[in-house]
């Protein structure tokens, strides 16, 4: 495992996590809930950071802290923002232990697997549904992602114009809700011309919102010393 689950005996060492957030610094309620329960859990401070915001600081120093990346590839945030973060909270005063990006977890990894294989049992194929992105890690952690799921993939800038070959349910790659997993919702509905088609037979959510994914992030979370 990652992390290494257990009760709760005491109380955890403060927790930042790290979330690309909305424009103008919006945190999705999904992931203040989120939070919220978290620190409950953990008996802790859970702090969240949308890289889309200013930094702020709790105005104390923390000999332990850790810093938990909720981002799902290893996009110029991981491999940029992530460590200039850490730097800033070392220089503040912060002792840092840092999570790989959520992408990388190994549980996280096998109930997508899970996912898609309950998907071809019924009949359907799994398209994964990701922001668009540059040639580079990022890409090359997505193709090696299409091979260990079995999935289809599909950047969202190609959506409008995509016309599943086979029956289909689309899986967004979002932590929580955006305006790709919206747009997926509006592909389960009918449309012109004949106006009882649909493009996807299934749409998940984003996996904040489906209760089995977030009770496994709560868990792994939760579980950290």
């Amino acid at each position: 495992m990652l992390l290494q689950d257990g009760p709760r005996l005491a109380p955890g060492h403060p927790l930042l996590l790290v979330v690309h957030g909305r424009e103008g610094g919006h945190v999705p309620e999904g992931i203040e809930r989120f939070a919220s329960d978290l620190a409950g859990r953990r008996r802790a401070p859970v702090r969240v950071q949308a890289l889309t915001a200013d930094v702020v600081e709790d105005g104390a120093r923390h000999p332990c802290l850790w810093l938990a990346p909720l981002l799902l590839l290893p996009g110029s945030h991981v491999r940029s923002d992530i460590p200039a973060i850490a730097r800033r909270l070392q220089r503040d005063g912060h002792g840092v232990r840092r999570l790989p990006f959520l992408g990388a977890w190994p549980e996280l990894l096998r109930m997508m697997r899970e996912w898609v294989e309950r998907e071809r049992a019924n009949g359907r194929r799994t398209v994964l549904v990701h922001h668009p992105l540059r040639p580079g890690l990022a890409r090359r952690h997505l193709t090696t992602l299409q091979r260990r799921l079995g999935a289809e993939l599909l950047p969202a800038d190609q959506l409008r114009h995509y016309t599943p070959a086979h029956r289909s349910a689309a899986l967004p790659l979002a932590l929580a809700a955006n305006r790709m997993s919206d747009s997926l919702q509006h592909r389960l509905r009918p449309h012109p011309p004949t106006g009882c088609t649909t493009d996807f037979e299934h749409v998940f959510p984003p996996l904040l919102d489906d209760p089995r994914c977030r009770t496994l992030l709560l868990r792994l979370l939760s579980a950290l010393p």
